[in-house]
């Protein structure tokens, strides 16, 4: 309830009223919250308090606007430290991910990109696996997983069990045992497939994880590149102990 005279703002109180509806479920996720008119008349208040609370709450990502259709409620974050267990890692133990659901598998020829990462002859034959993730409170897939292998090792994997079982453990079962690995991180927008798979609009930001890694003789095993929805992730680092 609103309290206009007196003590706390009504935009301050309007945006922890907001806050309480995204928590509680009463303003779901990806579904459009109520216009600001609309809450002008609900909570009887000007639009100039109720427009600081929903600026103030896009500002901090817990809601975002599509022109021509209205606010939405933004998906949960991810929210972890960064440490030298790898961002990846970091990533994945801070988000409640669904196990993945195995999306594609392709035989195709290694790009200069590809040749390079994993230290083959460009043009020489690969297999590409393509995951999705899903956080188990979330409709849409949070990210989209590409794991390029040799393709004498690509062709070993039973990517029938890739939904149920890690691509290390399906690899280590052959004999395969991954040692060592390197990350790089960037940010870029999405492509025209990942757009239609992470259903997301054209140019959304996406942060991007290239992970090799390598077996006991450092020789590369798989190159794999997550891509996962910008509007999911809020790291923060810090080199505290």
């Amino acid at each position: 309830m609103l309290k206009k005279s007196g003590g706390e703002s009504l935009s301050h109180q309007l945006r922890e009223i907001f806050i309480n509806n995204i928590n509680a479920g009463v303003w779901k996720i990806d579904t459009a919250i109520p216009t600001e008119l609309q809450l002008c008349k609900y909570y009887d208040v000007s639009r100039t308090p109720v427009r600081w609370a929903l600026q103030s709450l896009e500002n901090e990502g817990l809601i975002y606007r599509v022109r021509g259709r209205g606010t939405f409620v933004s998906p949960p974050k991810v929210l972890g430290r960064v440490s030298y267990a790898g961002i990846r890692k970091t990533i994945w133990a801070a988000n409640d991910y669904k196990k993945p659901t195995m999306f594609k598998r392709t035989k195709m020829t290694a790009n200069s990109h590809i040749s390079k990462k994993l230290e083959i002859e460009e043009g020489s034959g690969v297999i590409r696996f393509e995951r999705i993730y899903n956080h188990k409170d979330y409709t849409k897939p949070n990210a989209l997983l590409y794991s390029y292998l040799p393709i004498d090792i690509g062709e070993q994997v039973d990517h029938a069990r890739l939904g149920e079982e890690s691509l290390s453990s399906l690899l280590e079962a052959k004999g395969i045992r991954i040692e060592s690995s390197t990350e790089h991180l960037a940010v870029g927008i999405v492509n025209a497939h990942e757009e239609k798979i992470l259903k997301v609009s054209k140019n959304s930001p996406v942060l991007i994880i290239a992970e090799v890694r390598r077996d006991h003789k450092k020789k590369p095993v798989v190159y794999s590149k997550y891509v996962i929805r910008g509007d999911t992730v809020n790291l923060f680092f810090s080199n505290d102990e």
